[in-house]
């Protein structure tokens, strides 16, 4: 919900999309890095994300952990 009212979408705007389609090429990777990292780690981590949007710096706190299928 926070996320789509900071990007300014309407309800199922964001399915199907990359980080890249949302945020643009440069902070899409960025963010894509940081989940790989968490894939490569097999741990969770937690990361200060920030974004620079229409001229305006936004930071946030990110928790982000792998999930596995069960075996």
């Amino acid at each position: 919900h926070e996320l789509r009212k900071f990007l300014g979408k309407e309800n199922g705007q964001l399915i199907g999309h990359t980080d890249e389609d949302l945020f643009g090429e440069e902070i899409g990777a960025e963010i894509r890095e940081r989940e790989y990292e968490v894939i490569r780690k097999k741990a969770p981590l937690q990361f200060d994300e920030r974004v620079v949007m229409n001229g305006r710096t936004f930071w946030w706190s990110s928790s982000k952990f792998p999930l596995f299928d069960a075996k």
